[in-house]
């Protein structure tokens, strides 16, 4: 059988071929080879998330080390992901250890050629003795933040000019380590006390959070969540503090008639559900076909009996009567980049721009929607002003913003709306990075 390190460069292959999500492709590469052990599989994952996480840093390597007309763009995938692999494996974990060079060079002897196998051995025992921090020492330090924390350049330069140089080192760095996971309970099938206990007897230790009294830090685990009897009957739910205060923004109650208007896979919407106590009603609408049927297959097995998904594009929908809207809108997702790495390969400027025309149409069509004083909150799970502030200041004299009561600091300077809104970072509050808005129709 073949090791988790060439799975998990089969994976970056299939990754770097498709641009498809690191997780859909890392299940897609499991099925087709037959891996079902959860021990192996998150072995491959590891090697896969953890080389992705750092890709930028490992490129630079790689490509400092090779010699005359050879890059790696050049190289075969197989050698090529190989290579990162056990350069993470070297730089990153630290495992000096030959037999990192011993099976990326099996590998590739099986897969290409001996000659291939005899390159990478040459590549990886000069990478082994180089100093990624004196290779980059003397560059700017745009430059020299993008490598370290493997981050886009372009992005880098862009948050030190929103957030300054010490916050936007935090924040990168943060984005590399184990971030906090979250749960939420759903009290639509259980308390808050009994989920606690109920846990605690599966070796799972939580701790309640002080900001929102369903959500449960998790202390201790012996076992995946997922894999906990709780988990498999969606009594409690994984999902980030951030994208729980994006509900408590809505305030929803009892008997409220509530548009989600891109809701699919459909967390947001049971937590409003939850907080409705199942009284009164969801529109949850979803422009794709594939994730409404996620979206319906969620809200029933969580208990909830007032969502009502509707394929539908929210920047076109027309519809009466509704007193409160949820966009939690489609974005660049660069505030879960802690989570999900694979982003910043994605991330680009022609992306942001193109994401955030599309988010201010929903923007528009959801304020025509809208009843007169009627609350409507936009979020992203974006730190990027084009995706938050920037759409907010084109509303500003046509709304009456007023700022969400839940934790987290105000929006970026020289935004006319920056006193109003709320942002939450990962090396603040422990949560992915959110922008949440709270606008009252005039």
């Amino acid at each position: 059988m073949a090791s988790s390190q060439e799975l998990a460069a089969k994976v970056l292959m299939e990754f770097e071929e498709t641009e498809k999500p690191l997780k859909e492709v890392f299940q897609k590469v499991c099925k087709k080879h037959g891996i079902r052990d959860y021990q192996i599989m998150a072995s491959i994952y590891h090697y896969a998330f953890e080389t992705v996480k750092n890709i930028i840093a490992i490129d630079f390597l790689l490509e400092r080390t090779l010699k005359g007309d050879v890059t790696l763009k050049k190289l075969p995938p197989i050698v090529r992901n190989i290579l990162r692999i056990a350069v993470f494996e070297l730089k990153f974990e630290r495992n000096s250890s030959p037999l990192v060079t011993d099976l990326a060079v099996k590998v590739v002897k099986r897969n290409v050629s001996r000659r291939a196998a005899n390159f990478v051995n040459a590549v990886l025992h000069q990478i082994d003795k180089t100093d990624l921090n004196n290779l980059v020492k003397n560059t700017n330090w745009v430059k020299r933040l993008s490598i370290l924390t493997s981050h886009p350049e372009w992005f880098v330069r862009k948050l030190e000019n929103i957030m300054g140089r010490e916050e936007t080192e935090k924040f990168l760095r943060a984005n590399n380590e184990i971030r906090v996971t979250w749960l939420r309970v759903n009290t639509l099938k259980i308390s808050v006390e009994k989920a606690i206990r109920k846990l605690e007897k599966e070796n799972i230790i939580v701790e309640e959070d002080k900001d929102f009294p369903e959500v449960l830090k998790i202390i201790k685990a012996e076992k995946p969540v997922v894999t906990s009897s709780l988990h498999k009957r969606n009594e409690v739910f994984i999902q980030d503090k951030g994208s729980v205060a994006v509900v408590h923004a809505l305030t929803p109650e009892p008997g409220d008639i509530i548009l989600d208007a891109c809701a699919a896979p459909g967390m947001k919407t049971t937590l409003i559900a939850q907080h409705m106590e199942n009284k009164g009603k969801i529109i949850a609408v979803d422009i794709s076909p594939r994730r409404i049927q996620l979206l319906k297959k969620m809200v029933k097995s969580a208990g909830v009996k007032i969502a009502y998904p509707i394929l539908g594009d929210s920047a076109k929908l027309k519809i009466k009567n509704i007193s409160k809207i949820l966009i939690d809108a489609p974005c660049s997702s660069s505030g879960v980049l802690q989570s999900n790495p694979d982003i910043k390969v994605t991330l680009t400027p022609k992306r942001v721009k193109r994401l955030s025309l599309f988010q201010k149409i929903i923007l528009q069509n959801m304020l025509e929607v809208l009843e007169e004083s009627g609350i409507l909150i936009y979020a992203t799970c974006s730190v990027l002003p084009e995706e938050g502030e920037g759409q907010i200041d084109a509303f500003f004299n046509k709304v009456k913003l007023e700022t969400p009561k839940i934790l987290g600091t105000k929006g970026y300077s020289n935004f006319k709306c920056a006193t109003f809104v709320k942002r939450l970072f990962p090396h603040i509050h422990d949560t992915s990075g959110f922008f949440i808005s709270k606008m009252l129709k005039n």
